[in-house]
């Protein structure tokens, strides 16, 4: 048997300041970090967009774990937040999707603060944050992909406790069929029937993934994020992590990295308008610009990152011809889903609201329509090209146009800047709406 003790986190940071304090960008030229995995880009940076660069290892600790399809499981389930229970047939206590409060796995309901009162509200987030991450040191929530590798299994009873036993001998982990607390009101259900296990991957605004089972079999699915389910952990690798305002924005575990590479390459140069550097020209298919000012681009749904054509017959980036009629979920617009090229982002409501306080005009560029922003020679033309609507129809070309910012405006809408040959305002539009981008820099 694979047995494995994980290591109390150690961080070994890189300071890049020295690095950030000689990059300006609006030159031609910037200093990128790049993170290669299987000869392929993974993850690339402008230095000026990252804060620091950290590795973090580990120290022994008298926690053992055992090794199934490459992932470290703990071998019992959490009791109160930052333990283990004692036997691998204990329940431990239940949790609401990313909050750090254990409840009872048996009646009379009470949770580790003492309040026997169910907590209905959603919670939020879009993954399982370290601060409230209730694995002991060392530890953390399972992904739903580490989830799903729990492939093979058997039904059976341990000191008259009923579960599933994960795994091939000698590496496997016996999980409790302990039941679960109802999402609306903690009521407890079948307990020795079935077990719910989440993992650290939201499913839309309201639900979570987690796995569950019973006596015919396991599997992944999503669940309501107010349920109290049980938590299995899995260890902390050697992982590279790279923040900006003190939150990660890229993780991957050291054994998955090729390499780490800083490179200077050209950009497009950017106009700077009361302190914000802006893009000169749409954003095309994901991560480009078009080649002139005037040109529309591709449309884009928020916090989505696959582009739809400007012009009929309607398709996207993927070849697809089918509008996405889901509601995009996020609290802002995510650093995954960044539609922008190498070192712009997209841009905030205030961003856009000071470029419309920037002082505007309509004009026509090369037969398009259009705004031009700022006062010369700092200015930039934004085309008035349109928009999709929620069923994805093409409207307005010519006539007005939309732009995103990254901010959200509650669980449907987002802002976005609004204009025409005599309006020009911020307004916020449904999600689905498919609309433009104009980047700033990082």
């Amino acid at each position: 048997m694979n047995v494995f003790r994980p290591r109390v986190s150690k961080r070994i940071i890189i300071s890049i300041v020295l690095i950030l304090t000689a990059v300006s960008f609006l030159p031609a030229q910037t200093n990128i970090l790049k993170v290669y995995k299987n000869n392929s880009i993974v993850f690339q940076r402008a230095i000026t967009a990252i804060d620091s660069i950290i590795f973090v290892s580990n120290e022994i600790i008298e926690v053992e774990g055992i090794e199934i399809n490459g992932v470290i499981w703990a071998t019992r389930n959490v009791g109160a937040p930052g333990t283990f229970v004692t036997n691998p047939e204990d329940a431990g206590m239940f949790y609401q999707w990313n909050r750090n409060i254990g409840w009872s796995a048996t009646d009379p309901m009470i949770n580790t603060e003492d309040n026997a009162t169910w907590n209905t509200s959603i919670p939020l987030g879009n993954t399982w944050q370290e601060s409230n991450n209730v694995c002991p040191t060392g530890w953390r929530l399972p992904t739903q992909a580490e989830s799903q590798s729990l492939t093979s299994s058997s039904w059976t009873t341990i000191n008259g406790v009923t579960g599933r036993r994960f795994g091939t001998e000698p590496n496997t982990i016996f999980l409790p069929a302990a039941g679960y607390r109802f999402a609306s009101n903690g009521s407890l259900y079948v307990v020795g029937g079935i077990g719910f296990y989440w993992t650290s991957a939201p499913y839309g605004s309201v639900d979570a993934y987690n796995l569950v089972f019973n006596s015919a079999g396991p599997g992944v699915e999503s669940n309501a994020r107010k349920s109290g389910y049980s938590v299995r952990c899995v260890a902390q690798t050697n992982n590279l992590k790279v923040y900006k305002n003190n939150n990660v924005i890229y993780e991957e575990a050291i054994t998955a990295i090729d390499s780490i590479i800083f490179v200077s390459e050209e950009v497009m140069e950017g106009v700077e308008i009361d302190g914000v550097i802006w893009a000169t020209c749409n954003v095309d298919v994901p991560g480009t610009f078009v080649t002139n000012p005037e040109n529309a681009g591709m449309l884009y749904q928020w916090n989505r990152n696959i582009g739809w054509s400007s012009t009929n017959p309607m398709i996207n980036t993927e070849g697809g011809i089918t509008w996405d009629t889901s509601l995009p979920t996020g609290n802002t617009w995510e650093e995954n889903n960044n539609v922008c090229p190498n070192g712009w982002r997209v841009p905030t409501q205030a961003e856009l609201q000071s470029l419309e306080a920037s002082g505007s005009t309509w004009t026509t560029i090369n037969g398009k329509t259009g705004r031009i922003f700022g006062t010369a020679p700092n200015t930039i033309f934004l085309p008035a090209a349109g928009y999709r609507g929620i069923n994805g129809s093409l409207n307005a070309v010519g006539t007005y146009s939309d732009y995103w910012s990254s901010t959200s405006n509650g669980s449907q809408n987002a802002y976005d800047m609004y204009f025409s040959n005599n309006s020009l305002s911020n307004i916020d539009s449904d999600r689905r709406y498919g609309l433009y981008v104009r980047c700033v820099a990082e």
